[in-house]
């Protein structure tokens, strides 16, 4: 049996996140850990699981309005786009808080780069055309074969249920051994 866990490497010039206690916020630690979605402003990656919601018309035209401009600086950077699209996305748990995103996934071997980049099509392409046109629109870039997702489910299978049960105290006896003071629950 094994524990499983990703370094958490915060942005010290973030405002979502207080150096001197260590204190943030549970979306920014966990975008934080996961090197391969990064957004391009100074706010986090929607929260996984999401719903994907139509997005507006005005928003799709502004993205094929950009999206030349968009592989231009992907192409200099040396980050080939798999799929790149204007994608509307809210939180599974909390569907009031859309956001338009330019979602750009690719399959690049080294995420080194992609805050810069996502942050340089954000700020010097995206920011200024949404502002003109009136819509807020992020600027995300992802591998999704690589990035961390992590969905729960009820278990409505009796033997299912007794099978963890059983094999609860070894799991969390690891956990605890292996991880002191750094789980919430399992």
């Amino acid at each position: 049996m094994g524990v499983s866990t990703r370094k958490f490497i915060p942005e010290e010039d973030s405002e979502l996140f207080d150096p001197e206690t260590g204190n943030c916020s549970i979306e920014y630690y966990n975008a934080c850990k996961d090197p391969y979605r990064v957004v391009g402003n100074k706010s986090t990656p929607v929260s996984w699981p999401w719903f994907t919601y139509k997005t507006s018309e005005a928003a799709n035209l502004l993205f094929d309005q950009l999206d030349e401009g968009i592989r231009i600086v992907l192409a200099r950077n040396k980050i080939r786009p798999w799929i790149m699209g204007c994608y509307s996305h809210a939180p599974r748990h909390t569907p009031g808080d859309i956001r338009n995103t330019i979602l750009i996934r690719t399959r690049s071997e080294c995420s080194v780069s992609w805050k810069e980049v996502a942050s340089e099509i954000y700020y010097l392409i995206v920011e200024p055309a949404a502002t003109a046109a009136g819509i807020q629109m992020g600027v995300e870039i992802q591998d999704q074969d690589e990035m961390y997702m992590d969905a729960s489910y009820f278990i409505k299978d009796d033997s299912t249920i007794r099978a963890i049960s059983r094999i609860q105290p070894y799991v969390l006896g690891a956990v605890i051994a292996h991880c002191p003071r750094k789980w919430v629950s399992i």
